[in-house]
């Protein structure tokens, strides 16, 4: 589609940080265990909530309790690549 993509691996092993730094955009990917089944699961991830999170000291585990519902939202997997790529939903995210 154009970009390069930079992917990092998260604390617990099970996610990924996918973004496209050109376009300040990026999604988190991973498998998460629902009723016993593994389900991957995909969030938008805004990006400016995140700096300033960090700029302000929180860990990355007190993002997602804490700010969770301001710094992520839910995206279908299928939609991540166009999303990334600088359309698509969450354009301000």
């Amino acid at each position: 589609m154009g970009f390069v993509l930079d992917v990092e691996k998260t604390i617990d092993e099970d996610s990924y940080i996918i973004s496209n730094k050109k376009q300040n955009r990026a999604v988190v990917i991973g498998r998460v265990d629902e009723n016993g089944s593994n389900e991957i699961h995909s969030f938008i991830i805004n990006v400016y909530k995140w700096r300033w999170a960090e700029a302000e000291g929180f860990t990355r585990n007190q993002m997602v309790d804490k700010l969770g519902a301001e710094i992520f939202s839910s995206i279908d997997c299928k939609s991540i690549s166009s999303y990334l790529a600088g359309s698509g939903a969450g354009e301000d995210a």
